[in-house]
């Protein structure tokens, strides 16, 4: 977040990921092998973050945060690490829209099984 002229405007954020022998952008989809429950897998990761971190109360999230979090999972909103795949929630989608985009990032080890190939 920053403050132009007392008005707070909170960040965006946007990411593509490139399927580089293909020379085309990768949906969050594509990663994983047909018919998976690789969605399933992505939020229940990001419940577990969520909880064992404490998160909800320091990203101040509504009560109804794990409806949101299934809503807003976007195929576009999404970028690969060295250890795993962030999902990000664009400000004010799952906590309020001062706490900016919130990031989670899940271990590609709670996905392994659904991926298509090994990244």
């Amino acid at each position: 977040l920053y403050s132009a002229q007392g008005e707070v405007q909170a960040a965006e954020q946007s990411a593509i990921t490139w399927d580089l022998d293909r020379g085309r952008s990768l949906p969050l989809r594509a990663m994983f092998r047909t018919r998976s429950s690789y969605r399933r897998r992505i939020l229940a990761a990001a419940m577990g973050l969520i909880e064992r971190n404490h998160l909800e109360r320091e990203l101040s999230l509504p009560e109804d945060w794990r409806e949101s979090l299934k809503d807003n999972l976007f195929q576009e909103n999404f970028y690969l690490t060295e250890t795993g795949v962030c999902v990000f929630y664009p400000t004010g989608m799952l906590a309020g829209p001062e706490q900016g985009v919130v990031n989670l990032l899940i271990p590609l080890t709670a996905l392994q099984s659904q991926l298509r190939r090994k990244l």
